[in-house]
């Protein structure tokens, strides 16, 4: 019994026998009767059901079958094709066509004018300081200001050192920090009127003004004894070690603090407001003076020549 795949040498010398090319009756079914006893035999089984051959199947039955080739034949004839064979080449790349060429650049050059007028540059704080300052624990020289511009867009603390600094804000909003100052910058805010610009104050004087066309985002500077609030106005914040110091040169500001009567003072044009650091003396307010020839002026003379100062060329 043959095994499955194996050639069968009884059906074999049945079909080498099969000597006439024109199919005769007789011998087809001879051939027939042989072909399905060896089938049987084969078979594990009966098999019901199986097909029966067709005219087609019998004739080439019937027909001399040459001997297969030997092994080592086929095998030396497989060795010398794929030898022979040539490589298969990689196709090469198409020519650049004109539009390729000069289309992708262009569009390139289009897609960067879309992003840049859709989704323009942000007004960044440009700084000036002619000593050396800190922000987020690095130290920035004079020369490092664009670079510092840039580093302001995050929030982080920006100290002073040996001179002031000066802060503008796509011209609508300028800042000096006094130096020996600690300041906490927020994110860097969007002017649009809606958002609150928060800052913090930790020690030392800052001045802040709004320019004409501010589009009056509210303002809040915090420090360790109140909070100030302001729309657009123009003030100075100093925090000493007995307190906090409010002093408003042009506009009204509302100081807001546990140690104040009802919790918050209105504080107008030419007016301070002092919450003391000691709970128990709460907060006062008076004038400030703005004739030079007074005793007390020095105490807002920068903050009244920040005022007037023109806002830093842009």
């Amino acid at each position: 019994m043959s095994r499955e795949g194996e050639e069968d040498p009884a059906l074999e010398e049945l079909l080498r026998r099969g000597p006439h090319p024109a199919p005769d009756p007789l011998r087809r079914e001879a051939a027939r009767a042989a072909f399905l006893s060896g089938a049987s035999r084969a078979a594990p089984g009966p098999r019901m059901g199986a097909p029966v051959p067709s005219d087609l199947e019998l004739y080439l039955a019937s027909q001399p079958v040459a001997p297969p080739a030997r092994a080592e034949f086929r095998g030396e004839l497989r060795k010398a094709f794929v030898l022979s064979a040539p490589k298969a080449a990689l196709p090469a790349a198409p020519p650049r066509s004109r539009l390729m060429r000069f289309g992708v650049p262009l569009l390139a050059a289009a897609a960067i004018v879309a992003v840049t007028v859709l989704f323009p540059e942000p007004e960044r704080w440009r700084v000036r300081s002619a000593a050396p300052v800190r922000f987020a624990g690095a130290e920035y020289a004079p020369g490092d200001a664009q670079e510092l511009a840039v580093d302001l867009e995050g929030s982080g603390t920006f100290e002073t050192l040996e001179a002031p600094a000066l802060f503008d804000l796509g011209g609508k909003m300028e800042l000096e920090l006094r130096p020996g100052s600690e300041l906490v910058f927020p994110l860097l805010p969007e002017l649009d009127g809606v958002g609150t610009v928060w800052f913090e104050l930790a020690r030392g004087e800052a001045y802040l003004k709004t320019a004409d066309g501010y589009p009056g985002n509210p303002v809040r500077i915090k420090t360790p004894q109140a909070e100030v609030a302001l729309h657009g106005t123009t003030l100075g914040v100093l925090v000493s070690p007995g307190g906090t110091c409010v002093c408003v040169a042009e506009g009204q500001v509302t100081v807001e603090s546990g140690q104040l009567v009802d919790g918050h003072m209105d504080v107008a044009a030419g007016g301070s407001c002092f919450v003391f650091d000691d709970p128990a003396r709460g907060g006062d307010w008076c004038a400030f003076p703005t004739d030079a020839a007074d005793e007390n002026y020095a105490h807002v003379h920068d903050l009244l020549a920040f005022q007037v100062a023109a806002a830093p060329a842009r």
